[in-house]
């Protein structure tokens, strides 16, 4: 089932449908009214490079494995992922 209604008229809609409080919904936040700046092709545009210097490049990488790089990698993963915690229902 499909309920379009605003903040305003929410409960009144759930009422109206007689949905039980312990029913699981799903809620979609539409504002078309939010106008958001247009991202800049500037701040993701990728520099071409041939497949020559993409091979030097990856050549470059070190062959032997560093724990103490990947624990700092794993650390900066850790730390992105700040407030993804599952919510318990």
């Amino acid at each position: 089932m499909e309920v379009r209604t605003t903040v305003r008229n929410f409960v009144n809609e759930m009422t109206a449908h007689h949905i039980s409080s312990d029913t699981r919904i799903r809620v979609i936040i539409d504002e078309p009214q939010i106008r958001r700046e247009p991202v800049s092709s500037e701040i993701f545009s990728i520099p071409s490079i041939t497949r020559t210097e993409q091979r030097q490049r990856l050549n470059c990488l070190p062959h032997d494995y560093d724990p103490h790089t990947s624990d700092e990698l794993i650390a900066v993963i850790e730390a992105s992922h700040t407030n993804t915690d599952i919510l318990e229902v």
